[in-house]
């Protein structure tokens, strides 16, 4: 008797402690990374993930040392330079707690949503379907606690940082929201606070579902918000890494339009609000 029950607290001894080693690598806000979506196939995907971002980021890497051998004549600091850059390539996967969501973290001064357009525009101009497990890729600028107050924050504090959103640039966006293992998050009451902040900090920003210029793309992974502004959410096919090797297709806005209607009314009804009463 004695026996069992030593062995059933080494057990649980055991499990504790891999339990407390994984919680460093937890998701967690002020984070920028990868987010891949599978089905029932973590493993692999996880393998696939890691293989696909190390190749486009050896790539920056290389040419890194190219502008720094052809611009900079001192040795030191050119060895400097490409000591960080390996230091800084480390990726991370980190605990989603959410079932086929897999979230890699980005390495130091390394811009995900650069990395995740070179990959696609890679596979449209090869077709060659380039993952089997891993379906989806959606770069992250910033990760969040959520909250309603914290997903605002951080959208504003994205629209702020931005080099490539122009406060008196004229274009239409759309808001993509999804809640996973968050039954205290309501994706209308996000997007209807999103789409607040837009209308403050990008007044000339047009709501259009049909075909969008900007797509703010927030995704709920339980306790943590995830936020990015994407630019070709249509051409790269929802960022799909299976579909988009085949051709661009109408069906596949009208996929985007239909999933969205709702939310986007919401967004057209505060902005006609707050028009409304900016113009009083």
């Amino acid at each position: 008797m004695s026996a069992i029950n030593k062995r059933k607290k080494n057990y649980y001894a055991s499990f504790k402690g891999k339990h407390a080693k994984g919680s460093h690598y937890q998701l967690s806000p002020g984070l920028s990374g990868f987010l891949f979506t599978c089905n029932n196939r973590e493993k692999e995907c996880v393998r696939e993930s890691y293989n696909l971002l190390n190749e486009y980021i050896d790539k920056i890497a290389d040419d890194d040392k190219s502008k720094l051998e052809k611009t900079d004549d001192i040795d030191d600091d050119i060895a400097k330079e490409l000591q960080e850059l390996k230091t800084n390539r480390r990726l991370q996967q980190c605990d989603t707690r959410c079932n086929n969501i897999v979230f890699v973290k980005a390495p130091d001064n390394v811009d995900p949503i650069k990395i995740v357009d070179q990959i696609f525009n890679d596979i449209i101009a090869s077709q060659r379907q380039k993952t089997r497990f891993a379906l989806r890729l959606i770069p992250i600028s910033k990760t969040c606690k959520a909250s309603l107050d914290e997903i605002d924050k951080c959208v504003e504090e994205l629209i702020k940082a931005s080099t490539d959103l122009n406060v008196d640039e004229e274009l239409t966006f759309m808001i993509q929201c999804k809640v996973r293992n968050n039954s205290d998050m309501s994706r209308m009451a996000i997007v209807e606070s999103v789409a607040l902040v837009i209308k403050k900090q990008l007044p000339k920003w047009k709501v259009n579902f049909d075909n969008p210029s900007i797509i703010l793309n927030i995704e709920v992974l339980c306790k943590i918000g995830c936020a990015s502004f994407l630019k070709n959410f249509v051409v790269f096919k929802k960022y799909n890494l299976i579909e988009v090797v085949s051709q661009p297709s109408n069906k596949e806005e009208t996929v985007i339009k239909s999933e969205t209607a709702d939310e986007q009314a919401v967004v057209e009804q505060v902005v006609i609000v707050n028009n409304e009463e900016d113009n009083k």
